[in-house]
Formats: C-alpha cells, structure tokens, sequence
C-alpha cells in the first residue's frame, strides 16, 4: 500500500520543469518555433515545458475545471491555442468520468475498472461526468498544420486518440500502464500502419529514455512485457518516425 501511494504522489505531483529535468529531456528533440500538440493538458504542466522551450502548443483539455486554469494562465498567449475539448477516433461527444483526482479522470471505463481492480487506484472514485466535445488528430492537423511532437495522456483512453491519427507526425508519445498492455499494443499496432517508426519508453516522471538505443514495435512489447504485472509502475511510450524527424521543420 505504501508503494502505491507513493507512486500516486509522484502521479498526481509530477517533478517541477524547474528541477530542469523535463525541459533537457524535451530540447533533445524540440526546436523553438515548432508546434506540439498536448492532448490531454490538465493543468499545463507539460503546456509549461513547451512554452518555455519556445514551442507553439495546441492544448486540448476536457475538463472544465482544469481548463479554467489553463485559461487563466495561457489565455492571452499567442503562441497557444486552448482547446476545451477531448481528441477521439471520431469528432462527436462523449462522457468523460471524474474523478477526485483531475490527473485520473478518464473517458474509458476499462482502464478505470482495470486500474481499481488493480489496487493501483482502488481508493478512488469516478462518480461524476461532463460530456465532452471531441475532434480528431487528422481535423487538428488540417485545421493546424503537422507537428513536430505530440503528448498523449488521456488516462486509458490512448488507442481512441491515435485512431483518430491516420498519417505519421514526426514523434509522439502516450501513456501507458501495465493494467492496458493490450491497449499499448494496440496503439503500437495502428501506429505501424502509418509508416516506418521506431520506439523507446520511459517509466514514471524519469524525464529520461530507459533504453539506450531505440527499438522496433515488436522487441518493445517484449521489454514492456516484463512489467505486465506490476501494478505500481507507469511510463509514457515514445514513437517516432526517422525520416520526417529529419526533415520536418515544424
């Protein structure tokens, strides 16, 4: 129980950009001038990163109470554009679950159900919802232009996202946990289909790549296979397609 709750913390109250390990991490491959998109924002925490290296951010965020924060932080800033919204396979609404912690709300019932019946969140609750508006990654590039990065971390709801994602970007990144390998696999699975990519993955707010060389999909899901049963651990899996990585200049 201990552990969890420590890993609950370092969850809900990822490291300050100040300690200057997030911004290091992201310069290693953002440019000043280059757009992200940050799907699933919160609070900005991330959105505070990227501004900081002089990005242009897209910030997409369903919950009302964590967009007014946004808002009030970012809502004069012209290199920002605040979207109160979530992103899906397909534009329309649905529900998103709240819960008592913003950083857990989520719009999948099974990562909720997977992540209580886990013990990883077994205290909490989802008892309240907001319909969401939704829109696509394609309809954000049309309307936006290609990025050069994209953040998801929409709690279980990834594969959704990247569904809705139909050409390859530069690089990306999603959440995962051991309670949705599935999901993971799934999210590397569509994310195949778009074209020649490789993979890395870092566990927690580390800020750093846990492998030093990056790997195909398939040797990916093998390393994350390790950790299927671990139900403290979390981490984000970074994609990125070489090519347009070279050549893209945001």
């Amino acid at each position: 129980m201990i552990q969890c709750l420590r890993a609950l913390f370092s969850r809900l109250r990822p490291e300050p950009p100040h300690d200057g390990k997030m911004p290091a991490f992201y310069r290693e491959f953002l440019r000043p001038g280059d757009l992200c998109f940050d799907i699933g924002s919160n609070v900005g925490n991330r959105l505070d990163v990227f501004r900081g290296l002089g990005c242009r951010v897209v910030a997409l965020e369903p919950q009302s109470a964590c967009f007014e924060t946004l808002r009030r932080h970012y809502g004069d800033d012209p290199a920002v554009v605040l979207l109160h919204m979530g992103a899906a396979e397909s534009k329309g609404e649905l529900p998103i679950y709240l819960a008592d912690a913003n950083t857990i709300s989520s719009m999948s019932p099974d990562w909720i159900d997977r992540v209580r019946t886990s013990g990883r969140f077994a205290e909490y609750t989802w008892a309240t919802t907001e319909t969401v508006r939704c829109t696509t990654l394609d309809l954000l590039i049309s309307e936006f232009g290609v990025p050069r990065f994209i953040k998801v971390d929409v709690e279980g709801f990834e594969l959704s996202v990247l569904r809705g994602l139909s050409q390859p970007v530069p690089m990306l990144s999603f959440e995962w946990t051991p309670e949705f390998f599935d999901a993971a696999c799934g999210c590397l699975s569509h994310l195949a289909d778009l074209g020649e990519a490789q993979a890395n993955y870092s566990l927690g707010e580390s800020m750093r790549f846990a492998q030093e060389e990056w790997v195909t999909f398939p040797e990916l899901e093998t390393i994350l296979n390790r950790y299927r049963h671990d139900h403290v651990i979390f981490g984000d899996i970074y994609v990125r397609f070489p090519e347009l990585l070279r050549t893209h200049s945001g």
